[in-house]
C-alpha cells in the first residue's frame, strides 16, 4: 500500500525503531540480567569456541591496525605472529613443527630479525584454518616495508650515490 503523506525522519526512525521507555532503575536492572545472561553464555563455551573467538579477535586486531594509515614499530609481524602463539598456548618449537619451520628461524621471525616468506604466511593461513589470510598476513610485511622505504633517508642517499648517468629531461 502507497502512502502519499510525506513522513519526517523522526517520524521515519520511530516507525522502526522501538523507543526506550524505560526508567533509570528499569535500565539498570535490564544491564545486569543482559549481562548475567551473557557471562552464563560465555561460560558454556567449548574450548574450540573461545579458541575461534579469540583468533577471529586476532584477525581483526590486525585488520584495523592495516586499515590505519599510522606505522608502529611494536605492531609487527613478529608481535602478531606471538599474539597467534600465545593464543594457541604453544611453544615456538612445537609450533615450528606444526608448520614445518626450524626453531631458531621461528624465532628469528618473531623477535623481527628475519624477514618471513611467502611459503610461511601460507603455512600460518592454513594453520589457522584460514581465519586469518595469508594475504593479511602478507600486508603486514608489506606495511613495514612501505614505512621502510618512505623512511630510511641513510640507504636512500648511500644507493643514490651508486647511480651512475641518471635519466634528465629538459623541458
Amino acid at each position: 500500500m502507497k502512502t502519499s503523506k510525506k513522513l519526517t525522519n523522526r517520524e521515519l526512525a520511530e516507525s522502526y525503531v522501538f523507543p526506550n521507555v524505560l526508567t533509570g532503575t528499569e535500565k539498570e536492572k535490564a544491564d545486569k540480567e543482559f549481562l548475567a545472561l551473557r557471562m552464563q553464555m560465555l561460560s558454556k563455551r567449548t574450548d574450540d569456541q573461545k579458541l575461534y573467538a579469540d583468533v577471529l579477535q586476532l584477525k581483526y586486531k590486525l585488520e584495523d591496525y592495516l586499515n590505519t594509515q599510522a606505522y608502529s614499530h611494536k605492531l609487527t609481524f613478529g608481535y602478531f605472529l606471538m599474539e597467534y602463539l600465545r593464543i594457541l598456548n604453544k611453544k615456538q618449537k612445537d609450533f615450528a613443527k606444526e608448520i614445518d619451520l626450524h626453531e631458531t628461524r621461528l624465532n628469528r621471525i618473531l623477535k623481527d630479525v628475519e624477514e618471513p616468506n611467502k611459503q610461511l604466511v601460507y603455512r600460518l593461513e592454513y594453520h589457522s584454518a584460514k581465519l586469518i589470510p595469508a594475504l593479511t598476513w602478507w600486508k603486514l610485511i608489506e606495511k613495514a616495508v612501505e614505512f621502510a622505504l618512505l623512511n630510511d633517508k641513510e640507504t636512500q642517499k648511500k644507493e643514490y650515490a651508486k647511480v651512475k648517468n641518471k635519466l634528465a629531461f629538459n623541458f
